[in-house]
């Protein structure tokens, strides 16, 4: 019996008025099922693992005091005893929730965690003490008169000073692998099958010389990201990237800046990722069969998105906009876009809410002047199976138990809504996108063809 399914039954599922089958086990199986095809990331399992752990913890603390309560008692110690009992229940049911949107396929697709913390931090290596600077030439071979264009059009203006030398490798990982701050990697054509991951922790130039569809990078083996980037200021350019089995993304920026121009990002199973605090510009782009998301994009991230073409995915863009006291809204960019022909929307807006805030956000749309005649704007409204009811709220109440009962009975409600949802509700798309403030700049983007419409708003 696998150790992470202990979670099959939980002894606090017991009391649970709910379907105990298809509320609690049917979802576990499924992920169960996508951790043994490798469909979920090992960052991830990982996390869900720790939260599994400290959830059956808190549970026993909490089951201990509970049972050790006297009811008839007045005493300090039983009120002391109660306090505790309220902070070990909300901490049960912040694990219990964090659970069940780890099992649910769909809040997993757009809630999940941050990355992979398990995952080597690599350090930037910085400039070499000898000042030598590098250009890295892949290529497996070449003729002669390739190289002459090579050595007269690149190698000649990057080589002019006495501190830069040039080394020749077969194929783009160990190029990376040697690079420290202010290398240039040039790509001769040819098809590149890479095994491993391409981490980029320094401020490099990787670019192919010739068009995309010269320049190819393949990664055939199941792993995490295909190629992560972490350094200050990233730049690629002229590249194709195919990825086939990489679960956590065809391309995720942690941290630091990556600019891209003029590449072509084939996907199998997710798009590009940009984390919180991480910098994309991403111009003149084309990137085409995500499961996910084309474009991810974080809270507290800056993503400018110009020229590019979005198409075939899941949804184009996927923008989560749930910022915390840390991290700060994303500023995104949207210019001269081509986002059509995704099984979703053109561009959909993740956000926390209540059903209230959603009803008030439906009306809205609903009140727009025209909105049911646009013909171009089609309506969306999916239903839920159930809803959690509304916790009412009494004005004349002061009491800070009852404040503090009230908090954790809506956090309570909160959770459950969330795993008894089937269906979750998306606001009908919006014509004007600058209303939010999320977006810096919205121009001249063609969204055509998306199966749901241009816009959405995913409230969870």
């Amino acid at each position: 019996r696998c150790t992470m399914y202990s979670r099959e039954w939980d002894e606090e599922d017991e009391d649970d008025d709910f379907d105990y089958f298809v509320r609690c086990v049917e979802p576990r199986l499924r992920l169960f099922y996508d951790i043994l095809e490798d469909r979920v990331p090992v960052g991830l399992v990982a996390e869900y693992r720790s939260l599994l752990e400290n959830c059956s913890k808190c549970f026993q603390q909490f089951s201990q005091l509970r049972s050790s309560l006297s009811v008839d008692s007045d005493s300090e110690l039983d009120n002391v005893s109660m306090v505790e009992g309220l902070k070990l229940y909300d901490q049960l049911e912040t694990f219990k929730r964090k659970l069940r949107i780890i099992e649910n396929p769909l809040l997993r697709y757009v809630l999940a965690y941050k990355g992979n913390s398990w995952q080597q931090n690599l350090q930037s290596r910085g400039l070499r003490s000898s000042g030598l600077k590098v250009v890295h030439v892949v290529t497996e071979s070449c003729c002669t008169v390739l190289l002459q264009s090579l050595l007269s059009a690149r190698l000649m203006p990057l080589c002019s000073t006495e501190d830069t030398e040039i080394q020749f490798h077969r194929e783009p990982v160990s190029a990376v692998d040697a690079c420290h701050q202010d290398d240039v990697v040039i790509l001769l054509p040819g098809r590149y099958s890479v095994s491993s991951s391409i981490f980029i922790p320094d401020s490099i130039t990787m670019e192919g010389f010739g068009f995309p569809d010269e320049i190819v990078i393949e990664k055939k083996t199941k792993g995490s990201t295909f190629v992560e980037s972490t350094g200050a200021d990233v730049r690629l350019s002229n590249i194709k990237f195919i990825q086939h089995d990489a679960i956590e993304g065809i391309l995720c920026v942690r941290k630091g800046t990556l600019n891209m121009e003029n590449c072509v990002l084939q996907c199998q199973t997710t798009g590009v990722i940009v984390q919180t605090s991480a910098r994309l510009t991403m111009n003149v782009c084309d990137l085409y069969g995500s499961k996910g998301a084309g474009v991810e994009i974080y809270p507290g991230s800056v993503c400018s998105l110009v020229g590019n073409s979005i198409h075939h995915c899941r949804d184009g863009i996927l923008i989560k906009d749930f910022a915390n006291a840390l991290d700060g809204m994303p500023a995104i960019t949207l210019e001269n876009n081509n986002i059509h022909n995704n099984e979703g929307y053109a561009v959909i807006l993740v956000k926390p809410g209540d059903g209230e805030y959603q009803v008030l956000a439906e009306r809205r749309e609903e009140d727009r002047p025209g909105a049911e005649s646009k013909g171009d704007i089609p309506s969306t409204d999916m239903s839920t199976s159930s809803s959690a009811p509304a916790t009412p709220k009494s004005a004349e109440t002061n009491s800070m138990e009852e404040d503090l009962a009230s908090a954790v009975n809506r956090k309570w409600q909160f959770s459950r809504q969330i795993s008894r949802n089937k269906e979750v509700s998306c606001s009908r798309p919006v014509q004007d996108l600058m209303e939010h403030q999320i977006f810096v700049s919205v121009q001249g983007n063609q969204f055509r063809r998306n199966g749901k419409g241009d816009f959405g708003t995913f409230f969870y």
